[in-house]
């Protein structure tokens, strides 16, 4: 089988670090190859004999759209699990948290359109320690104010938010490919977290554990 696994990145654009944010999962595939999906970095390999392709998505929902659309017609993944870090969006949830999606939603434009993921695939990721199932939230606007977080999470009952995963699993499911987002919170301005990268690492060690 294979797993598409993807990567937000946030708040750095330096190439170096932008690497580092899927560093762990790449060291730890075997048979690896470097491949140079139209200017998006993706490498494939096996993790415990599983085909494995970790792609690099970079920022936002075009970003998302347009490396995960020509990733899933170059390799025909079976699963599609969006990985990255996240901001939490009420006092319950705190840094290092990992929110498997039961529900995702796409909030550009204050339009809710939302994506519900396979419940028997999902359980599956509960094994990851420190997990819960809950709602993520994708847009292109980083909300940074505790007024307008509220707000949101009030709303929409959101529990984190980021900017790739609704779209990347949404082009899963329009290909019948099962999909999850797997999101960790590195930074929560309601409880006064502060971001700490360090954090995406927490969660592709976490992954490797159950591919």
């Amino acid at each position: 089988a294979k797993s598409a696994i993807e990567n937000m990145k946030k708040f750095k654009r330096d190439k170096k670090f932008e690497l580092a944010t899927i560093i762990f999962i790449i060291n730890q595939l075997t048979s690896k190859e470097e491949v140079n999906i139209e200017g998006y970095k993706c490498f494939k390999g096996l993790i415990n004999s599983k085909e494995v392709i970790v792609l690099q998505t970079n920022i936002g929902t075009k970003n998302a759209f347009t490396s995960t659309s020509k990733a899933i017609k170059i390799f025909e993944p079976t699963e599609v699990i969006s990985i990255g870090t996240s901001g939490g969006h009420h006092k319950n949830i705190h840094r290092g948290d990992i929110v498997i999606s039961n529900r995702l939603i796409n909030y550009d434009d204050n339009k809710e359109v939302i994506l519900e993921p396979n419940k028997a695939y999902i359980d599956t990721y509960l094994k990851i320690p420190n997990s819960r199932l809950g709602t993520v939230l994708t847009s292109d606007t980083w909300h940074q104010s505790i007024k307008e977080i509220s707000e949101i999470h009030n709303k929409t009952n959101s529990d984190i938010e980021e900017m790739e995963s609704y779209i990347s699993c949404k082009l899963a499911s329009e290909n019948n490919i099962n999909f999850v987002a797997l999101r960790i919170v590195s930074n929560n301005a309601i409880t006064n977290q502060e971001y700490v990268r360090e954090t995406g690492i927490d969660l592709q060690k976490e992954l490797y554990e159950i591919l």
